[in-house]
């Protein structure tokens, strides 16, 4: 049920067999498969680093899939262009999931029940989707996505944690409703150099701007 295979740097077939249901921690770290990687139709669970430092062509996703582990893709390489949709039977992004990695959009339905901090900072990610259910922004969420130009989420955030929308480029905030919002982490909006208004009138605890 489980398949883990630890090397560095090396040309691989990905196994897309049926009966594969997880892909263990570190499983394909650091290894490069020159063509398209499809997840087997019974893959539940990519464990911790599982596509860590990964490079291929494209990732298919399946719709079965259900944990995403933490640092799952962290600064993985694929084809440019790249428009990410997960399945609504994903119910777990974990810490650092998609940290690093080079894609155009990501679409993470509001099926997900837990979401990590980090999940999408540092990429080169131009459109987001995460659960509008989410209230409380994570830590880091799109710190220095520097392309990131649309962001859809919930409109009435209640807390934006620390460096969550850190160097970002947007002209004005992916929420319209402020009301509700009472702490703001350090640097949140810090390096947001094109930001153009930001009014927030109820907020009782404020850091590092």
């Amino acid at each position: 049920d489980q398949l883990a295979v630890r090397n560095t740097t090396i040309v691989l077939d990905i196994p897309n067999h049926k009966l594969i249901k997880e892909y263990g921690e570190n499983c394909f770290k650091n290894m490069v498969v020159d063509k398209d990687v499809v997840f087997p139709s019974g893959l539940k669970t990519l464990g911790q680093y599982a596509f860590s430092t990964f490079s291929a062509h494209t990732v298919t996703f399946n719709d079965n899939l259900v944990t995403i582990g933490a640092y799952a893709f962290e600064n993985s390489q694929f084809g440019e262009g790249l428009d990410y949709v997960l399945s609504e039977t994903v119910k777990t992004v974990g810490n650092n999931a998609f940290r690093g990695t080079k894609f155009n959009s990501i679409t993470i339905p509001d099926t997900v029940t837990s979401f990590g901090k980090n999940v999408c900072a540092v990429s080169n990610i131009r459109e987001a989707r995460i659960p509008t259910w989410i209230t409380d922004i994570p830590e880091s969420t799109f710190d220095t996505d520097n392309y990131l130009s649309a962001i859809t989420m919930c409109d009435r955030p209640t807390s934006i944690g620390k460096n969550a929308f850190l160097a970002n480029k947007f002209e004005y905030l992916p929420f319209s409703d402020t009301s509700a919002l009472n702490s703001i982490g350090d640097y949140a909006f810090n390096q947001c150099s094109k930001l153009k208004e930001i009014t927030f009138e109820k907020a009782t605890t404020l850091g590092i701007l």
